[in-house]
């Protein structure tokens, strides 16, 4: 009896241990992991988002008039067919980065997309994402076939898989423009509106 008992605290004793030292090692792992994706030159972290695909009436160009109004008048369905996943991987391509923190039903956020827009040739050498928090997923077709983000073929929109915005989001004003250079390291962060001649001379 009293052997078994000693036995028992002995095996409690190294499930302890154990989970002692694993504890450790996790704790090494955040320490090493500890970083401030939010001080200018840090690298991008990893990011997954679903991207929005815009098959919508107004964005095909190859229907006539008539089946465009046609299509538009039906309601939109929108499945997991209209979406795709986005990786750092797919925007390795040489281009530097802009990754816009958005809300779709906010009119800031509406008015600096449509300022990026009207000023698209500026943006020739980065690439532009719309990323929205996952919850705004329903608003986000609405938010692309308004402004025809599919016409331009730098911008993506769509909605974050992973925790990137809780690693970048500075809590602040939206939208918050994020740039990254070449090489994916940080460049500025905007929050709010920001001037076209102030963000010029971070995406040429």
């Amino acid at each position: 009896m009293v052997q078994k008992f000693v036995l028992s605290l002995l095996a409690a004793s190294l499930v302890v241990s154990a989970r002692a030292q694993q504890g450790t090692k996790s704790t090494q792992n955040t320490a090493s992991a500890n970083i401030d994706y939010k001080r200018e030159g840090s690298p991008m972290p990893l990011m997954y988002m679903r991207e929005y695909h815009d098959t919508s009436a107004a964005n095909a160009p190859e229907l006539n008039k008539k089946e465009k109004k046609k299509r538009a008048k039906a309601a939109p369905v929108v499945s997991q067919d209209h979406y795709s996943t986005l990786s750092n991987k797919d925007l390795d391509n040489g281009k530097r980065l802009l990754i816009m923190l958005f809300n779709p039903t906010c009119s800031h956020c509406e008015e600096m997309t449509m300022l990026m827009e009207e000023n698209i040739k500026i943006f020739k050498k980065t690439e532009i994402v719309l990323l929205a928090a996952k919850p705004m997923a329903p608003y986000l077709p609405d938010f692309a076939e308004r402004y025809h983000i599919a016409k331009y073929p730098i911008m993506h929109i769509g909605y974050d898989s992973s925790n990137f915005v809780d690693n970048i989001f500075t809590y602040q004003r939206l939208p918050q423009l994020t740039i990254y250079d070449r090489d994916r390291k940080l460049l500025k962060i905007f929050t709010g509106e920001v001037p076209i001649d102030t963000l010029k001379k971070f995406v040429e």
